[in-house]
């Protein structure tokens, strides 16, 4: 939302009508909350970063034909997952 601040507007003014300043958010305000709704489900399709936290090898292994040698460090792709 940092790149569109329009976006962060609406969503805080649905906020704001639905649930006001005076309590916190709770699962029965869910159905009134759609456009906060659309927004967090279409956020959840594009990852903060593509490339996943490295892993080390700790033997030898063969994945879909391709060698992968004890202690090599591979990194997962979640845009090819």
């Amino acid at each position: 939302m940092v790149l569109y601040p329009e976006v962060q507007k609406k969503a805080q003014g649905e906020l704001d009508a639905v649930i006001g300043s005076s309590r916190l958010l709770t699962f029965e305000d869910q159905p009134q909350l759609e456009y906060r709704a659309d927004n967090t489900r279409d956020a959840q399709w594009a990852p903060v970063a593509p490339i996943n936290v490295s892993h080390t090898c700790s033997e030898d292994d063969i994945y879909r034909g391709y060698c992968i040698p004890k202690e090599a460090i591979v990194f997962g792709n979640v845009w090819l997952a």
